[in-house]
């Protein structure tokens, strides 16, 4: 079965295979959602939950299967999940230290 998960940095649905195989005619499970507002659930919150190790297939325009909660969510018109924010700060970090740095040195 295939399963799809969006991933918002990439603007892509990540999409994997799961060993569990469902019959034609066989109800699916109800999923169980997060705690739900006044409006209701936030798509990228709601969906199916991922089997354990499921394999990757690749990346796609539009969801293949069932859809499963996005991994990390940072909020409406976020354009990172998550997946760079280290290196990001990492960056950061560097390029303060070596701005104080070339200050001190002039002084």
């Amino acid at each position: 079965m295939l399963y799809s998960r969006w991933h918002s940095a990439q603007g892509q649905y990540e999409v994997f295979e799961g060993p569990d195989i469902v019959g034609l005619n066989d109800d699916l499970p109800v999923p169980s959602l997060p705690q739900t507002t006044q409006l209701g659930v936030p798509s990228v919150e709601a969906g199916r939950s991922l089997p354990a190790s499921p394999a990757r297939v690749g990346m796609v325009e539009t969801a293949q299967g069932l859809v499963v909660p996005s991994l990390r969510f940072a909020g409406v018109g976020a354009t990172s999940d998550g997946d760079t924010t280290p290196w990001l700060w990492l960056g950061g970090g560097v390029l303060i230290g070596s701005v104080v740095t070339w200050w001190m040195v002039r002084r």
